[in-house]
């Protein structure tokens, strides 16, 4: 909003939620960020927004501060994973496809060789998945939450390498989208608004391989 508009309102208040994201990962809450992906994913997507705006070297050093954590995990685990509830001993990757978008939008800003590292070790896996047709991925590209971040972590491997074969790999997961075809555990619609952003930037690649017919809005095959 603040860069549509410039209200410096708007910034102000992006600061001060900046500073509480810092707080709560320098501060004796911190334990909070081995949760799940969902507490390591937001702090990331903000700071590298906020960082990208203000250059405030405070939110550079939160951001890389939360990456070196996962991979400190990594390490310690073989994989990027939470233990929940906190304290159990029980460790996944529940929710790790959340992180895909903040550790590359730290890197983006940051410029960190480690960050991107992590990002290739993490989203590797998803690419193997789906160019294997014995994986259930490549049919149906999962659930609706998991297609998008397929299709934006496609997209960012092209920009990576401009192999348009990755493009390509999204034609399933495209072909779920553009129908609006709801799965019964979990309609489409509800969660759309959360993800034009990261669609359009797929559809922005497709569109360019030639994969989308405009005059009807369906895949060209």
């Amino acid at each position: 909003f603040y860069l549509a508009t410039g209200d410096e309102e708007a910034l102000r208040i992006c600061k001060r939620i900046g500073d509480c994201l810092v707080w709560w990962i320098t501060g004796p809450m911190r334990y909070a960020l081995r949760g799940s992906g969902r507490e390591t994913a937001w702090p990331l997507l903000s700071f590298s927004a906020l960082y990208e705006v203000t250059h405030d070297k405070r939110y550079r050093q939160a951001a890389l501060k939360v990456v070196d954590d996962l991979i400190a995990v990594q390490k310690e685990h073989g994989q990027v994973c939470w233990e929940y509830p906190l304290g159990s001993g029980i460790f996944s990757a529940y929710m790790l496809t959340m992180t895909f978008n903040g550790i590359w939008d730290v890197w983006a800003a940051t410029g960190e060789k480690r960050v991107l590292q992590l990002w290739k070790d993490i989203t590797k896996p998803v690419i193997d998945r789906l160019e294997d047709p014995g994986n259930w991925g490549y049919v149906i590209f999962r659930n609706w939450q998991i297609k998008v971040a397929d299709l934006t972590v496609l997209a960012r491997w092209y920009e990576l390498t401009g192999d348009k074969k990755y493009i390509a790999l999204g034609k399933n997961g495209l072909r779920l989208i553009l129908a609006g075809a709801p799965q019964l555990d979990s309609q489409f619609q509800g969660f759309y608004a959360m993800w034009y952003r990261h669609i359009i930037l797929f559809l922005k690649y497709a569109d360019e391989a030639g994969m989308i017919d405009d005059d009807h809005c369906t895949m060209v095959w």
